[in-house]
């Protein structure tokens, strides 16, 4: 396991903890769920995988999959979702 995957691990640690803590409603919490970073942090982690990597393109390819529809999908139907659960 390398320096990265420690830092990561501990960071949603850290995460989990302060989400423990803090009280939010149900709807703030569903509306954080839905248009979260997952897009980002897919990329991040497909592009920090090694060349020598066996099925690398397609692990790249799905990556940037999960960025466009995050994009195309996620991001458009968004003012719906706010105001059905505000």
């Amino acid at each position: 396991m390398s320096a990265s995957h420690i830092v990561l691990v501990f960071m949603a640690m850290l995460v989990d903890l302060l989400a423990q803590k803090i009280k939010r409603p149900f709807n703030a919490t569903s509306v954080m769920t839905l248009e979260g970073i997952r897009g980002a942090v897919t990329l991040a982690l497909a592009l920090s995988l090694p060349v020598e990597l066996d099925y690398w393109y397609s692990i790249q390819s799905i990556a940037y999959g999960v960025v466009l529809f995050t994009l195309f999908i996620q991001t458009p139907i968004m003012p719906a979702v706010i105001r059905k659960f505000t």
